[in-house]
């Protein structure tokens, strides 16, 4: 979580694991964020802590997320890294919410050129949607092929 940085002044643990208010329980969900280099100030820098910034008001806590980044031109797409939501905080900077993980994987695998990788692409609006909940279990598989054991 390097990459947040001095972004986070004004933080607030939420409570409750379901801290956006949501009584609606999912199983193994999995969602994919995007860190752009360019709106976050800089590229991803690999941490020992796991998390996201995010304005979505998602119950996210229990489930996986994917944090993909890119390069500068010519783009080229990386994997970072996967990681379980264990609570989610609220801030008063750009962005509304932290989801922070205990236990994750590091890594760096290049991934735009993978044949589901448009798919991904496609189904996330080339990324400018937020965090977005991977719906095709197809993409999932892959990319728990790439992860380091």
């Amino acid at each position: 979580m390097a990459q947040l940085g001095a972004r986070l002044d004004g933080i607030e643990e939420v409570v409750g694991s379901n801290p956006i208010g949501s009584t609606k329980t999912e199983f193994m969900n999995h969602f994919v964020q995007y860190h752009n280099p360019k709106k976050m100030g800089g590229p991803y820098q690999r941490s020992s802590s796991f998390g996201i910034l995010t304005n979505k008001p998602w119950a996210i806590v229990g489930q996986t997320v994917w944090l993909i980044t890119s390069s500068p031109s010519p783009r080229r797409y990386f994997l970072c890294s996967q990681f379980v939501v264990d609570r989610i905080r609220t801030s008063a900077g750009r962005f509304r919410y932290i989801a922070e993980g205990l236990n994750g994987k590091n890594c760096l695998v290049e991934i735009g050129a993978m044949p589901w990788f448009r798919d991904l692409l496609k189904t996330c609006g080339n990324f400018g949607l937020g965090l977005q909940r991977i719906k095709k279990t197809l993409i999932i598989k892959e990319l728990e092929q790439i992860l380091p054991h």
